[in-house]
């Protein structure tokens, strides 16, 4: 009766160890995709506030007083500058580590 008991033991103690480990990768996943998630989210926010600056630098070219052919290259400077950190930050995004 007492060795019965113990087999028992053991067994739900094998049990318990296949399913603290099924638990412990689930968790390591989740903590992956978690950090990925807070990567994507600072590269979003870095983006809208570039824009947004970009976009309002874009609003003072139409109120300066130079010429029109100035402000055109003003506007393409900023556009491709804007371009340029639109796609780096993209491109980071793209190369995180995406969760199944």
């Amino acid at each position: 009766m007492f060795l019965k008991t113990i087999i028992k033991q053991g067994e739900k103690i094998s049990k318990l160890d296949e399913e603290n480990k099924i638990l412990y990768d689930e968790n390591k996943e989740l903590r992956n995709e978690n950090e990925g998630l807070k990567m994507q989210n600072y590269h979003s926010k870095i983006l809208a506030e570039d824009t947004l600056e970009l976009l309002n630098l874009l609003q003072d070219i139409d109120r300066k007083g130079n010429s029109e052919e100035s402000k055109k290259k003003d506007r393409n400077v900023i556009l491709n500058n804007l371009r340029k950190r639109n796609i780096n930050i993209i491109k980071e995004l793209v190369d995180l580590p995406q969760s199944n």
